[in-house]
């Protein structure tokens, strides 16, 4: 269910000066607009049922890397919609080659509208040893 919204081909594992780092995976937006990422309200990971610190996260979209809190002033950088944009989780190590289930909940804020869009999506992907 849901598999429209990773990409099969965006699970890799992060390295930082030659070390693991962590992961990352390639995702839409579920919002049918696309949207500057400072309307985004909030990203959430769970990897194999643990959720991953909101620090630890990142937004890659057209080049550029940013924190949580630093989507919050984002308003010249655009997801659009139906484009893959990548979640780094640097967790200070990768996870282990085989199979894995990931979890990721998106919070969107459209300025219309009196709540927020919560979409939540998982799936299973298989990291090579």
């Amino acid at each position: 269910m849901f598999q429209q919204v990773f990409d099969p081909d965006g699970f890799s594992l992060v390295e930082r000066d030659g070390k693991p780092a962590g992961f990352q995976f390639g995702m839409k937006l579920q919002y049918y607009r696309g949207a500057p990422l400072s309307i985004i309200l909030d990203l959430e990971v769970w990897l194999d049922g643990v959720k991953m610190p909101r620090e630890a996260l990142r937004a890659v979209n057209r080049g550029d890397v940013f924190t949580l809190v630093e989507m919050e002033t984002a308003v010249d950088n655009r997801w659009e919609f139906g484009r893959w944009g990548t979640v780094q989780v640097l967790s200070g190590a990768a996870p282990a080659p085989g199979p894995h289930r990931l979890g990721c909940t998106q919070t969107i804020r459209p300025s219309y509208m009196p709540w927020p869009i919560v979409v939540h999506a998982e799936t299973d992907f298989t990291l090579p040893g």
